[in-house]
Parts: structure tokens; sequence; C-alpha cells
């Protein structure tokens, strides 16, 4: 029995030389400090290369931002007076990104969506086609706003002219006739009125036509009457009893 033990012992002593994986566990090596540094520099100058040959989102915001400021201020678009105020940029797959503008149209911010497709240091984007229709439709909404507005103007100027001829109307129909004497000296002063337009002589001569008017309507005033009150333009006015001011 002993002499079976031993040779036991022996054969496991023999295959643990033989079959180190059978055995006791081995002491493994460590890797020296400088393959550490060679895949250290590996890494490092794999990053750097990357950076030096990609653009990184902010690049590709800050581009996207310059063009798409000089797509606004340039074509049909300029009459707009837009202006890009920020743009996001997230990534999508691959070298395909997805951003979002910020676009200000007089104070108020809209959205626009920008596919965008990145190539090393190339870049190509666009935006999404009638991405700036609210811009048209905000003009066209003004355009409406402005013609809404003229016409309540217009109306209440209208409105206000119509008042002021019933005012005058009703102004004549109160006042008393003119006196058959004044009536006989206004139609004179009207006579000499168109004469001294029509005269060639000197308005201020003391004999023409007009001097000869002048002192015909100071008759007519003494009565109490006028051509036409001070703020009456020259279409508005007739004969009419004068108020003060009035000449």
């Amino acid at each position: 029995m002993s002499r079976i033990l031993y040779l036991r012992g022996k054969l496991k002593r023999a295959c643990d030389r033989a079959h180190p994986l059978f055995g006791a566990p081995q002491k493994m090596k460590r890797p020296g400090w400088k393959v550490v540094g060679i895949v250290a520099l590996a890494v490092i100058g794999g990053l750097f290369w990357y950076q030096s040959t990609h653009l990184s989102k902010a690049e590709i915001a800050s581009t996207v931002k310059s063009g798409l400021q000089q797509k606004l201020s340039s074509g049909d678009l300029s009459e707009f007076h837009m202006s890009v105020k920020d743009v996001t940029v997230l990534h999508e797959t691959g070298n395909k990104y997805r951003a979002m503008a910020t676009v200000d149209l007089e104070g108020k911010p809209h959205q626009v969506a920008v596919s965008i497709v990145a190539d090393g240091n190339q870049l190509a984007w666009e935006t999404e086609q009638g991405a700036f229709l609210f811009a048209a439709q905000e003009k066209a909404q003004q355009a409406i706003r402005q013609f809404q507005a003229d016409m309540t103007r217009a109306a209440s100027e209208a409105d206000a002219a119509a008042r002021e001829a019933q005012e005058k109307i009703n102004e004549n129909a109160s006042a008393p006739p003119m006196p058959q004497d004044v009536q006989e000296l206004a139609s004179k002063w009207e006579a000499l009125n168109e004469s001294c337009r029509d005269s060639a002589t000197d308005p201020d001569q003391p004999g023409g036509v007009c001097a000869k008017r002048e002192k015909m309507y100071s008759q007519i005033t003494s009565a109490g009457w006028c051509w036409g009150h001070k703020d009456d333009f020259g279409y508005q006015r007739h004969w009419v009893r004068c108020a003060p001011g009035d000449a």
C-alpha cells in the first residue's frame, strides 16, 4: 500500500512539471512600462488625429450659424431682416447631425430645423422646404392689420367730414336770410373778386378792381356778413354770419 502511494505522488509531480496548467498556478509577468507607454501614446495619437480631421459640435454649430445668417441676409429672404440667435447641434448617426436654429423676426423667436452631413472637415447643411414660410405669413398679417387700421382711420375721417358738412348745412338753414341790400353788395363783391383774380394790373393799385373789392368787402362785414369762417377751406366758403375772428 505504501508503495502505491509513493508511485502516485511521484506521478503527480511529474505531471506538474510537464503540464503547468494542471499543476500549481504559475506567476504571470506584468507588462513593462515601455509597453504601457506605447499603448498610451497610441491612444493619445488616435484622439489627436480624430480631432484634427473631424469637426466638433461647436465647430459645426458655428459654421451652420454663419452660413444660415448669410442666407438670410441675401436674396428674397433679406427683405424680412431676420437674424440667427443660436444653433444647437445633436448627433444622429455616423456623420449625420441634426440642428435646431433659433431665428429672430422682429423680436419673435422661431425654430428652424437643419439637416447636416459632416465628412471630416467638410460640412454640408440644408433647411427643410418652407422653413421660412413663417416670415411671409408674418408680413401678410402685418399688411392685413395695417389695411384694417387704414380703413378704420379713413372711415373715421369720412365720418368727421360728414358731421362737419351737416353742421354747415344746419348752420345755413338756421341762419337768418341775407338782407336784400347786403345781397346786392355781395353780388358786386363776387364780380370784383373774379376781376381781381384775372387782373394783370397791380392788385394794390388805389383805383384798381382789387382795391374796390376790399372796400366793398368792408361794407359787407360791417353788416355782419363774411365770406366763410376763418378756418374754412376755399371750397367750403360761402356767405355766413360773421363769428369772432372772421374777416
